[in-house]
């Protein structure tokens, strides 16, 4: 019997929402660009994103020592 909801499935209810207190005079238009400053996710991704750049130029800079180190030593 399951397979009779199959074909006729009931459509979710649509949402409304009616703001019971709204005054347009106060409503600001300059929000763009705050969300990142009120986003905790965006500021960590923003932290680990120079976290790995200075890891990664840290790593070069160890991997290029030890090419010059090497080199050195051989000759």
């Amino acid at each position: 019997m399951p397979f009779l909801f199959f074909f006729h499935n009931r459509k979710p209810a649509p949402f409304e929402h009616k703001p019971i207190y709204y005054d347009p005079k106060s409503d600001s238009g300059g929000v763009r660009g705050r969300f990142v400053q009120g986003t905790d996710h965006l500021k960590k991704r923003r932290k680990t994103n120079r976290a790995f750049r200075r890891s990664l130029f840290l790593l070069i800079v160890i991997l290029s020592a030890l090419i010059f180190l090497f080199y050195r030593w051989m000759l």
